[in-house]
């Protein structure tokens, strides 16, 4: 990994933004690697407009998936879901800056993996599909 990248993920790492739980949240997923024991929830508050009000993450993680979190949650705010729910893992990376060997794909995409379960939660309530995020990408 290109050494200023490697600054730009351990800098998140060291002071992630939006981190902490959102008490009055609407929506809300953990999910789990079990490969390396991270574990992340996405907190999601929504406006009348159905766009992100409010976000943010907490759990214990990795350098690379609190980083991750970090950057996703920042980039998320103020987005209509819609647009959210249509992100690809190659956008999490872009929003990264690198590209990541594959031991630590799964990392970068854990807050990622919460986040669309987050947007999901209702579609889930109602029985409506929706694309699988959880298995390896």
């Amino acid at each position: 990994m290109d050494e200023l990248y490697r600054e730009h993920i351990l800098e998140h790492y060291r002071h992630p933004k939006n981190k902490g739980v959102l008490p009055d949240a609407q929506k809300s997923a953990t999910v789990a690697n079990p490969m390396c024991g991270d574990k992340m929830t996405i907190y999601v508050s929504l406006d009348a407009d159905d766009r992100v009000s409010e976000i943010s993450f907490d759990g214990e993680s990795c350098a690379v998936a609190t980083a991750s979190a970090s950057l996703l949650t920042d980039y998320a705010k103020g987005k209509a879901i819609q647009i959210l729910k249509v992100m690809t893992p190659g956008d999490v990376y872009t929003l990264l800056g690198t590209t990541l060997n594959p031991a630590r794909t799964a990392c970068a995409l854990l807050p990622y993996r919460a986040m669309l379960d987050a947007l999901h939660e209702n579609e889930k309530e109602k029985g409506k599909a929706r694309p699988s995020v959880t298995k390896p990408l």
